[in-house]
């Protein structure tokens, strides 16, 4: 137990430090920001009912790996949700959840935590093959669900 809490410190502490140069916000308006200083591939770029949603993903294993004295996690990946509203719009107080459904059918249901003017969450996509990730957001009277195929490289 002791060895799954420092893990979960660590992990914690790296998180947070990918997320102190643009800082976590509760009211967010996106609508002049660069996606250029977002950390992590793209993976995916799409709009629902008028909102922009960015999807960056984070290999934390391979960050980690020239780390000395780093125990080894069960996430291998860290996915990031950037939610850009229309023009005017803000964002207050976002509930982020993911369901990701790996190539055998198993699910992971995790709910993302404001970091880095998006959402994240740590994630195990360490099987070869095609994953589903489902997102929802939610935040006042709307709900915004998207849902796309994926496949680590």
């Amino acid at each position: 137990m002791r060895h799954n809490t420092t893990a979960f410190i660590i992990c914690l502490v790296f998180m947070i430090s990918l997320a102190l140069p643009l800082g976590a916000e509760e009211k967010m308006d996106h609508s002049g920001m660069s996606h250029g200083s977002h950390a992590g591939q793209l993976i995916r770029e799409t709009s629902v009912e008028g909102y922009g949603l960015t999807y960056r993903l984070i290999d934390m294993q391979a960050r980690m790996k020239d780390m000395a004295d780093m125990p080894e996690m069960e996430a291998t990946h860290h996915l990031m949700l950037y939610i850009h509203p229309p023009a005017g719009n803000s964002i207050e107080q976002p509930r982020v959840g993911f369901l990701v459904e790996d190539p055998d059918g198993e699910t992971q249901k995790v709910m993302a935590m404001a970091m880095s003017g998006g959402f994240g969450a740590d994630l195990d996509l360490s099987q070869k093959g095609d994953y589903t990730i489902k997102s929802k957001a939610v935040f006042g009277d709307v709900k915004l669900i998207d849902e796309f195929k994926y496949t680590p490289e």
